[in-house]
């Protein structure tokens, strides 16, 4: 079944409040309607530039009918994803350094101070 304009606007938006509600700010997001396969949403970031591809599948491939509470929380999920991306890269990274993780940590717990 494919995603509607209207299931996709809802998966936006609602990935935009949660970007703002956690202080992503700082994110340029770049949204997509295309097939993920088997993903309701996917998420890229490029830290360096600080540019997130945020996507949203165009095919539902479930047999569950795709509901807005489905959507929502998918739209957080991948919110969190991009609120943990920095620490997650610096974590991953082979060359960082501990000062370099320390600080990608604590921005992360600052950020769930205010959330929280």
């Amino acid at each position: 079944m494919k995603t509607t304009k209207r299931q996709f606007k809802l998966f936006c938006d609602e990935f935009k409040r949660q970007a703002e509600r956690m202080g992503l700010l700082e994110w340029e997001l770049r949204f997509f309607h295309e097939d993920l396969d088997t993903n309701l949403a996917c998420l890229l970031t490029n830290l360096y530039g600080r540019v997130a591809r945020v996507s949203f599948t165009s095919v539902w491939k479930d047999d569950m009918e795709l509901d807005g509470v489905q959507i929502i929380m998918s739209a957080k999920h991948e919110a969190i994803e991009l609120l943990i991306a920095e620490w997650s890269t610096i974590g991953r990274s082979r060359y960082s350094t501990k000062d370099e993780f320390g600080a990608a940590e604590h921005a992360l717990v600052r950020r769930l101070e205010k959330l929280l």
